[in-house]
């Protein structure tokens, strides 16, 4: 019989066993006809739903919960119920059976070892008996006891786990059962034996096993017709009804002329949302952010070679939006009217709910969101993306690793005095960037901190990089993730830290300080920092490959070790029990990613971020672009001041346009002649035919 990890492991990378991204329903639009007749059945079966129809409706409708951390529960072939994270898809996967193995694959990062030991000492109370070797169970954890235990204040029995509070009523079936519980749960997805992963069927969940220990919370949205108003059922309509018109406007090769846009256009609205701005803009909007994007794609190569290939790449797709303009507005348009139908559904599906939600400073909001299954099995999700929504707020970095907690936890006495920083990619933390800490230990400084970037690309996930610096850096050292220097600056603020900041790290730094200084005391999407001064202390020599001794130490030659023991050379002494760990971390992403950054960094785009401010009366952007990639604790290259009028100039007036770092733009759009002919998915989708194509 081949045993749980074997069988885990020999699964090739485009098996099935990972879940793929759900899609935002308005999304789908971008990627052509048969997009938009997608998010039209997908909404016009919801909306059947929520009327109370029977007929052309969604084959499930469940609740996104707002959990953390994500957990795994399955059983092997001997019958033992195992735990685990995501990490459990690794190609070498983590597999917990014993409390020994949590402290052994996640011992680094304590508190997530402590809820999985919550969660090996009780999930296996409710899972279904019949669970078979090679099945799994997700959910996201609720509360368990302790740290993130349940709160009972005014009325209400609570769990907040991350960005949103839970709120039950007491009195109320759900409150007894989880003021009497031990941890809680929302168990909603289902890993066959052939990796395939679905929504947990009602057939499925019937099976669960209740047990006081565990509140096992059903994630099933509930429907009550009585909630939608003739109101909210007129406005849904006419959004419906603008979009089609907006929609059957279009030319019919429109979306062959933008080919290329789809996922520009995700972007540029995920940027939207992000930013607290409303609705989905107009095509000069789309092209600035399009002109920023080409920006940063041209200043992340270095020879000249490279940028006038990159500056040819995007001068054509620039072009394109610009000679397309009516037809990507009226896409821009459709986009809009669906997003605003679907807000309506949204607001219609929270007055269903059963539990209060709270937002992060305790103000109402719904639920994160829905994913919405058809039953030809397409799923898409219903999330909030108004400027005062959960994306908004989620996007911008409020959740569990953003600002939200800082911000609740800022003391009535804000710390005046000396604070020290540094940030880097740290993947993996080296004994280069220990003694960059250890400088900073020994700054005489009123706090330390130390920021780790968040972003997916990095080789070691951000969780485990936080757990596997907190256990070097030692005692008295604030550790925690972010998106970019700014809001690293803005979550020391938000936490009560007043007075100067001085950031650590190599010479080429420098340049970043000064941009961080340029919005001292100014607000943007990163949120809100006022030092009294923000200083420079470089550490260490001038880094490089080349580099001997501590300065040649760098994250792209640890992670290129052929074992733990190679790795340990690069490590501190702290982490040497935890080199098989990292080891494993850094080669599994390599396994699934076939990629390894060439610089232990904050990618360029992660460092940069755009928005806008109020001065003199007018609104003015702010550009937190500093164009440069962050390498490990010193590389700094680009040009922090960007001159956007240059690089859009050449989208504008098509000519040959000058920049000095990127040299001459060439001109090669040339019109293409599309011919149509029998476009089905154009001339058979009719939105007013509800759930047809």
């Amino acid at each position: 019989m081949l045993n749980f990890n074997k069988f885990l492991s020999e699964q090739t990378d485009d098996a099935p066993r990972q879940q793929k991204h759900l899609p935002h329903t308005p999304e789908s639009i971008f990627g052509g006809h048969d997009g938009v007749a997608q998010a039209d059945a997908t909404l016009r079966a919801l909306d059947n739903h929520l009327s109370g129809k029977r007929r052309n409706v969604p084959a499930r409708v469940e609740k996104k919960i707002d959990g953390a951390p994500a957990v795994m529960v399955f059983k092997d072939e001997n019958g033992r119920v195992g735990v685990g994270t995501k990490s459990v898809q690794n190609k070498n996967p983590k597999l917990n059976y014993t409390e020994e193995d949590i402290d052994r694959n996640h011992g680094h990062a304590s508190g997530l070892a402590a809820a999985l030991k919550q969660v090996l000492a009780h999930a296996h109370k409710v899972v279904p008996p019949d669970m078979k070797p090679g099945e799994m169970y997700k959910g996201d954890l609720l509360f368990t006891q302790g740290e993130k235990g349940l709160k009972r204040k005014n009325g209400f029995v609570s769990a907040q786990p991350n960005l949103l509070n839970y709120m039950w009523q007491k009195g109320t079936p759900e409150a007894e059962k989880a003021s009497n519980a031990k941890m809680g749960i929302a168990f909603h997805t289902y890993f066959g034996r052939d990796g395939n992963a679905q929504p947990i069927s009602a057939k499925q969940r019937a099976k669960f096993v209740d047990h006081p220990d565990v509140f096992n919370y059903n994630p099933a949205a509930e429907v009550n017709p009585q909630n939608y108003t003739p109101e909210e059922k007129k406005a849904f309509e006419n959004h419906m009804e603008n979009a089609r018109n907006a929609y059957s406007s279009l030319s019919p090769d429109a979306y062959e002329r933008l080919a290329g846009h789809n996922d520009h256009l995700v972007s540029y609205i995920n940027g939207r949302v992000r930013n607290g701005q409303e609705g989905s803009g107009k095509v000069e909007d789309y092209k600035d952010y399009l002109t920023a994007r080409a920006q940063k794609d041209i200043d992340s190569v270095k020879t000249q070679a490279a940028k006038d290939k990159k500056s040819q790449k995007w001068g054509e797709m620039i072009q394109q939006a610009s000679v397309n303009s009516k037809d990507l507005q009226k896409i821009l348009d459709v986009h809009n009217h669906i997003q605003n139908a679907k807000h309506v559904l949204l607001g219609v599906m929270n007055k269903n709910s059963k539990e209060t939600i709270q937002g992060p400073n305790g103000e109402n909001m719904g639920h994160e969101g829905y994913v919405v299954t058809m039953p030809n099995g397409e799923q898409s999700k219903i999330v909030d993306q108004q400027p005062s929504g959960f994306a908004s707020k989620n996007l911008s970095g409020q959740g569990i690793i953003g600002s939200a907690r800082a911000s609740k936890q800022i003391k009535e006495e804000t710390q005046s005095g000396s604070h020290g920083m540094t940030i880097g990619g740290f993947s993996p933390y080296t004994t280069a960037h220990d003694s960059v800490v250890n400088s900073i230990k020994n700054g005489g400084h009123d706090s330390v901190s130390v920021f780790t970037t968040q972003s997916s690309k990095r080789p070691i996930p951000v969780e485990n990089k936080v757990g596997y610096i907190k256990t070097a850096a030692g005692k008295g050292v604030d550790v925690a993730a972010t998106k970019t220097p700014f809001h690293a600056l803005s979550n020391m603020y938000a936490s009560g830290k007043r007075g100067s900041v001085t950031v650590y790290g190599g010479s080429d730094r420098a340049s970043m300080v000064d941009q961080l200084r340029n919005y001292n005391g100014k607000s943007g999407p990163h949120g809100h920092y006022n030092f009294d001064s923000i200083n420079f202390k470089q550490v260490g020599g001038e880094r490089g490959e080349k580099a001997e001794g501590m300065a040649g130490v760098s994250g792209t030659k640890a992670r290129a070790s052929k074992s733990p023991e190679e790795l340990k050379q690069y490590l501190p002494k702290k982490l040497h029990k935890h080199a098989e760990s990292i080891f494993n971390d850094i080669n599994s992403v390599k396994e699934e990613t076939d990629t390894t950054p060439a610089a232990d960094a904050p990618s360029v785009a992660e460092l940069s971020a755009r928005g806008s401010m109020e001065s003199g009366g007018k609104k003015k952007k702010l550009k937190e672009n500093t164009t440069a990639a962050v390498g490990g604790l010193g590389f700094n290259t680009g040009n922090p001041a960007v001159d956007d009028e240059k690089i859009s100039s050449y989208a504008t007036t098509n000519a040959l346009a000058q920049d000095d770092e990127n040299g001459n733009l060439l001109n090669m759009m040339k019109k293409t002649q599309s011919s149509i002919s029998n476009r089905i998915g154009f001339k058979a989708f009719d939105p007013t035919q509800k759930g047809k194509k």
